[in-house]
């Protein structure tokens, strides 16, 4: 534990080498000039004494006053020596010596002026020995005194030397001392201003009393609690949350608390949580260290309690951005990747599992290019390079990466340098799989590209069809004219065979445009499928192999029977051609159920019930590029001259238009597989028309208004209509009719019109004249409709309809019919 200790270094000068310091030295040399004088003035007094003996005998006890008196005197700088030299006990017994020979000379010299005393040997006046012992003890005081003053005078001026010396080491010494306390005390107010700047409140423990001393009253404002209150119990068990540091780090609370009241544990470093006596919550740091006595005792502890609240906030503010971003980055669809200079993995986020098949860990420390491939690794070190170049800035990309799988994904990537500091500089990317994305972009543009060849293709077949009614038309009445065992007859024929296949060309124009008129109803494609088993096997012919499986549910759509029956054909006979050493045609109906995660994958389909029209064989397939091309209008892959590419045109107009679409899947040498998918209705398949006889169109008398803007084709209808015995009032327009019909006397049965007119459409026209014409009846032509009178390519209840192009007898038949029609209803 640390610990302080309170013993301190007491610094003293120390006494000269080789003798002790007298403890009380005479100050100055002055002192001993003094005692010189007194020893100067006892002689004298002496002197004095024996002059006034020697004059005056008769006086002898004047004399021995005088004497007594310097012998006082003699005494007194003696005994002051004595006491001041006490400790230098040579000196002290040297004077000791000569003050008790000077005292036994002036007791000889009194006993001499005694009477009683004359007797006494030695001492005695009548003695031979008296003056002898007096001046034996007067000469050897003063000797003895003499000695005493010198090694006085020479002990005090060594002193003087000494105390001089001190002095000047005293003074050193004084100065050493207030430059120590000055730099003590500035380094206590840096420490004290430096802890008041921290906002430390610094503390002590007695821990022979268990009491806090606080010396800032910070804490009293911090707490909201009086001094009283603030009692070592109450500072131990206040704390809440609390988290040590070092030593105790990891030791549960109550335990720490219980050593600290044991005296177990002295000093600590913990952050812990407190209540306020208002009740706010406030977090303290709190850090100490033990205060040990000379004896190696802890007496105290002193510390430092420091307000975090600020700091534990913006820490937890911290954490909880980390946690946010943390999980942002975990939870990511896209795929976050930290890169370092070189181009080693630092991060990968876990969305690399279902983007990449990596586990994140097994990628760190690998390099970043042994994922890309080849081809655009130096567009991607290039763009890498910028973006560490120019931090600033934000690069996108697109490259391949390498699926653990071993297959390459197509990613999106978005990134930009980081130069934070020396350990952050790299770069930080995101990333985003567009794999599937690239495949519905492609879709949706070959989507769009098919709807834009439909649209023009819907143009071009409304007038074709219009060439084609004209050159039909006035062949057979050509025909009429001409001897049928004739070349020119025969030449007719070739011409009305040509024309019939343009308008077979039309028809699969318009189909693929979902231009062409239909006619829908409930279709069991079982019953329809199964019908036309014996003219695919005719058509396929004996090398290959026909399996047709049904489906157990009655698979109904919406369908019209007799365009559906040409999506089937033309499937059949693409298959059939795919096979030409023969192999296996399988076609399958069967309900199923296209879910979101299907739809996910093809934009164009909602979710729901479908019936499967599948059609496979063993062929040798298509490639990629073959593929995203097979349904566009004269593609074909076939030899000139056996096919014209319209074929599976039609079928995607058809499927198209009865809301349903179609998928091909096929690997080379394999074969291929298309799937139709239809709506499925729940419901009753309504009952397919039998085929009748043809019988040739009768005639009639009543009045028809012709309404048809291409010349040709009001001239070839006008001349068919009149001559089977019609009244016709032709108008090239809209307006035109109005305006016949308003000037013409009687009743106008028929309005022929086309659809699709400049200015005026027919269903305008229709709705013009029927008020005026109770009994009126309409029926349309054209090469193709808009909306004017068919909704989602199905035609209306009620219309009737004449598709172009069409021959006479077949235009004279419908004419009958809708004029039969009309009298029927008028009859009723």
């Amino acid at each position: 534990m640390a610990s302080i200790s309170t013993t301190a270094n007491v610094h003293a000068p120390a006494a000269p080498s080789g003798r002790t310091a007298p403890r009380h030295a005479p100050h100055s040399v002055w002192t001993g000039a003094r005692i010189f004088a007194v020893l100067f003035i006892a002689v004298l007094l002496e002197m004095v004494s024996q002059w006034v003996k020697n004059a005056y005998p008769q006086y002898p006890a004047a004399g021995g006053i005088i004497s007594t008196f310097a012998i006082l005197t003699l005494l007194s700088p003696g005994l002051y020596l004595i006491f001041w030299l006490r400790d230098a006990r040579t000196l002290r017994y040297t004077m000791i010596a000569g003050s008790a020979f000077l005292l036994a000379n002036q007791l000889v010299n009194l006993t001499g002026h005694l009477a009683a005393l004359n007797a006494w040997p030695v001492l005695g006046n009548d003695s031979a020995l008296h003056d002898p012992v007096r001046w034996f003890c007067l000469v050897a005081g003063l000797v003895l005194l003499l000695a005493s003053l010198y090694f006085t005078l020479l002990t005090t001026i060594r002193a003087e030397s000494q105390l001089r010396s001190e002095r000047v080491e005293l003074v050193n010494e004084v100065e050493r001392t207030r430059r120590l306390t000055n730099a003590l005390i500035e380094k206590d107010n840096v420490y004290r201003a430096a802890i008041a700047q921290a906002g430390a409140i610094p503390y002590r423990i007695d821990w022979a009393s268990k009491t806090y001393t606080f010396f800032d009253d910070r804490i009293y404002a911090l707490t909201g609690r009086s001094p009283d209150e603030l009692t070592f119990d109450y500072l131990q068990s206040m704390t809440e949350d609390v988290r040590y540091i070092g030593p105790l780090a990891g030791v549960p609370a109550d335990e720490v608390r219980d050593l600290i009241d044991n005296r177990a544990v002295r000093n600590w470093h913990r952050e812990y949580k407190f209540k306020t006596k208002s009740g706010e919550e406030r977090w303290l740091s709190d850090s100490s260290v033990e205060v040990v006595s000379p004896n190696g005792l802890v007496v105290e502890t002193v510390g430092l309690m420091m307000d975090i609240t600020e700091r534990h906030r913006e820490d937890e503010a911290i954490q909880r951005n980390e946690r946010y971003f943390r999980a942002l980055t975990e939870n990511a669809q896209d795929l976050i990747t930290v890169l370092n200079l070189d181009g080693t993995i630092r991060y990968e986020s876990p969305s690399i599992k279902h983007i990449l098949g990596y586990d994140p860990d097994e990628l760190l420390g690998r390099n970043v290019f042994d994922l890309i491939h080849p081809d655009d690794r130096g567009r991607v070190l290039r763009t890498l390079l910028e973006g560490l170049s120019n931090p600033a800035s934000v690069h996108r990309i697109e490259f391949r990466c390498k699926h653990a799988d071993g297959s390459w994904h197509k990613l999106e990537s978005i990134g930009r340098g980081m130069s934070i500091d020396s350990e952050l500089d790299g770069a930080v990317i995101n990333s985003r799989d567009i794999t599937d994305r690239e495949s519905l972009e492609r879709q949706l543009m070959q989507s769009q590209k098919m709807e834009g060849i439909g649209r023009l293709a819907g143009g071009v077949a409304h007038d074709f069809n219009n060439l084609l009614t004209a050159i039909m038309g006035y062949c057979e009445f050509a025909m009429e004219d001409v001897p049928e065992d004739s070349t020119l007859h025969v030449q007719m024929e070739q011409i009305l065979e040509a024309s019939s296949r343009a308008a077979d060309l039309t028809r699969q124009l318009l189909a693929f445009a979902r231009k062409q008129i239909a006619e829908p109803r409930n279709v069991d494609l079982n019953y329809l499928t199964q019908n036309l088993e014996k003219m695919f096997r005719r058509l396929i012919g004996e090398d290959i192999e026909l399996k047709t499986c049904t489906s157990i549910e009655t698979p109904i759509a919406y369908v019209d029977p007799g365009q559906f029956e040409q999506v089937l054909v033309n499937l059949v006979i693409n298959a059939r051609d795919a096979m030409p050493q023969g192999g296996k045609l399988t076609i399958e109906i069967a309900t199923t159920i296209l879910d979101e995660e299907y739809v996910a994958y093809h934009p164009e389909v909602k979710a729901g019930e479908y019936v499967m029209l599948a059609v496979s064989d063993t062929g040798f397939g298509m490639t990629d590029d073959v593929r995203t091309h097979i349904f566009e209008p004269f593609f074909t892959t076939k030899e000139d001259g056996k096919g014209t590419g319209l074929g599976l045109a039609m079928c995607y107009g058809i499927v198209k238009q009865f809301g349903g679409h179609i998928w091909v899947y096929s690997e080379v040498d394999r074969g291929t597989t298309f799937k139709v998918y239809l709506p499925r209705i729940h419901g009753e398949a309504a009952n397919l028309p039998g085929r009748r006889a043809a019988m040739p169109a009768k005639g009639g008398n009543e009045t028809i208004l012709l309404v048809e803007d291409e010349s040709l084709v009001r001239s070839i209808t006008v001349q068919t209509l009149v001559e089977r015995g019609y009244t016709v009032l032709e108008a090239p327009g809209g307006f035109d009719a109005i305006e016949i019909a308003a000037k013409h006397a009687g009743p106008i049965h028929l309005l022929l019109t086309d659809v699709v007119m400049p200015k005026m459409s027919g269903r305008e026209i229709a709705e013009q004249l029927k008020p005026r014409h109770e009994h009126l009846k309409v029926l349309y032509m054209s090469g193709y409709t808009e909306d004017a009178i068919v909704h989602q390519g199905e035609l209306q209840k009620g219309i009737a309809f004449l598709p172009k192009p069409f021959t006479p007898e077949a235009l004279a038949r419908k004419v009958r019919n809708v004029l039969d029609q009309v009298s029927e209803v008028a009859r009723a």
